[in-house]
């Protein structure tokens, strides 16, 4: 049966009968350390998020910054994928309504390898505080994976 079994994690999920201002840190989910399935398994952490600004007024320019590592945690190598980094104003992450921010091309990694992504890129926003980005991996989904549930990582900018 050990076979059969993709990822076992613990999901926990907080509901209220009140408004909620942060209904994005109502669920968290425990992933294990290692992954059971014999493929791949990309997934990653946020290691550091932040705006910078610079300038005031007309020439106030505004970019993300950011550390995010990437790991490989299937029993097998992956092939060279892409990470594409989003930004939200949703807790919950909808690429059709996230404008792209950045797209990197990410080696291939054998099984227990991380490797680190910087996330710089100019923003619109002038103050992001609050919004959200996202980081996708195998964003073209070329990857045969044991899951895809833990390809899409956000982080709140604070």
């Amino acid at each position: 049966i050990r076979d059969r079994i993709k990822e076992i994690g613990l999901t926990a999920v907080v509901r209220a009968f009140e408004p909620d201002p942060q209904p994005e840190n109502n669920i968290a989910r425990i992933a294990p350390k290692e992954s059971l399935s014999p493929y791949p398994d990309l997934t990653g952490t946020w290691d550091v998020v932040k705006q910078s600004s610079i300038g005031a007024g007309v020439d106030l320019k505004s970019a993300l910054l950011g550390q995010f590592t990437v790991v490989n945690k299937g029993k097998q190598a992956s092939r060279p994928v892409k990470v594409r980094f989003y930004l939200s104003v949703e807790p919950r992450f909808e690429v059709s309504r996230s404008p792209l921010l950045q797209e990197t091309e990410i080696p291939r990694l054998r099984a227990g390898q991380k490797f680190p992504v910087t996330l710089q890129a100019p923003i619109d926003d002038a103050d992001a505080t609050g919004f959200f980005v996202y980081a996708v991996i195998d964003a073209d989904n070329t990857e045969q994976e044991g899951t895809r549930d833990n390809n899409v990582i956000g982080a709140r900018i604070p």
